[in-house]
């Protein structure tokens, strides 16, 4: 499952069923399809999380349904929702409608109310709780995300849905060159000489200045900039020390400056720029962004620890907020 918290939107301009379908591509990231995602509101009609699941062939045994309509219910009482919307992503009614009715049945139970169930293929949409043929014609109501206002102002203020989950890969897929490669050799050779405590002293001193710089004005780093950081941050002190850096108010800002090294860095030296990224994705409420990097970076190293306790926190639903707001050096 793919899950995002989100406090920022307000389910009260989301007023008709096209706005719900115009604004979930921005809140996982990228246009669904052959999925379920549940919208889940708090008492004051905000969205607190999004999460995504595949939707199970048509055939699938009824446990594998009840499971997953668990999980969705499950969220929605951690995160303390009263209610949730769901979409089922696809041209198929049957899977969708029998995973709509179970995540239904099992919200019922656990008295989690049930504002809407949308089915859609894409071009239209169908409602599974409206029967009324003037609201929601048995054919189906079409809709185009191009020309919604929410699409625009999405557009508009920065946000960016890729148009699969594929593409959302090929966003991290790495670039680095000959420069970044031939500087990563040279830098090397040049620690040969150094005391782990000079690695550290001298990581963190190079390390903290470069990201703040950053962060102050963007621009390209140089290959030498990506060869030295991505290998400074292979100590586990230095990174920790970069990651101390992060603001819950930047993280989109972080992730920026993470993507960037982490697609030129050169491997093994990936690792630790991936989950940065992974962290900073998470924080900015990119979920599907920050499960993609956690297991690229798990993928070059199963037993590294902050990529691991990412995938753990995104596995179960943990909020970015429900961690200490400070984290101490050599932690993880």
């Amino acid at each position: 499952m793919n899950t995002t918290e989100r406090s920022d939107v307000t389910l009260l301009r989301l007023r008709t069923p096209e706005d719900v379908l115009a604004q979930i591509p921005f809140l996982i990231g990228f246009h669904p399809s052959q999925s379920l995602v549940g919208l889940a509101i708090d008492g004051a009609q905000r969205l607190v999380f999004c999460c995504r699941l595949d939707l199970p062939p048509p055939d699938c045994p009824d446990a594998v349904l009840a499971a997953g309509a668990g999980e969705v219910v499950a969220l929605a009482q951690r995160y303390g929702a009263g209610a949730v919307l769901l979409v089922a992503y696809s041209d198929d009614a049957r899977p969708a409608r029998r995973l709509l009715v179970r995540v239904r049945e099992a919200c019922d139970q656990a008295s989690v109310t049930v504002v809407e169930l949308l089915r859609t293929d894409g071009r239209r949409y169908w409602s599974e709780l409206c029967r009324d043929p003037w609201c929601c014609p048995p054919e189906g109501t079409p809709y185009d995300l191009a020309v919604s206002a929410l699409t625009a102002a999405a557009v508009v203020e920065g946000a960016v849905a890729f148009s699969s989950a594929e593409a959302v890969g090929a966003s991290l897929d790495p670039v680095g060159g000959a420069g970044v490669a031939s500087a990563t050799r040279e830098f090397l050779a040049e620690l040969g000489s150094r005391s782990p405590d000079e690695l550290v002293e001298c990581g963190v001193a190079y390390a903290a200045p470069l990201l703040l710089g950053w962060l102050r004005a963007p621009r390209l780093l140089s290959d030498d900039e990506v060869a030295r950081l991505s290998v400074y941050c292979a100590n586990r002190e230095v990174r920790d020390a970069a990651w101390s850096l992060m603001r819950h108010e930047m993280p989109s800002r972080h992730q920026d400056f993470w993507r960037d090294v982490a697609r030129r860095a050169q491997p093994p030296y990936t690792v630790a720029p991936l989950s940065l990224f992974g962290f900073a994705a998470w924080q900015s409420g990119d979920g599907a962004l920050a499960r993609l990097a956690v297991q690229r970076a798990l993928a070059l190293d199963p037993d590294y620890a902050l990529a691991s306790l990412l995938a753990l926190a995104l596995a179960h639903g943990i909020r970015p907020s429900d961690l200490p707001a400070r984290r101490s050096p050599g932690s993880g």
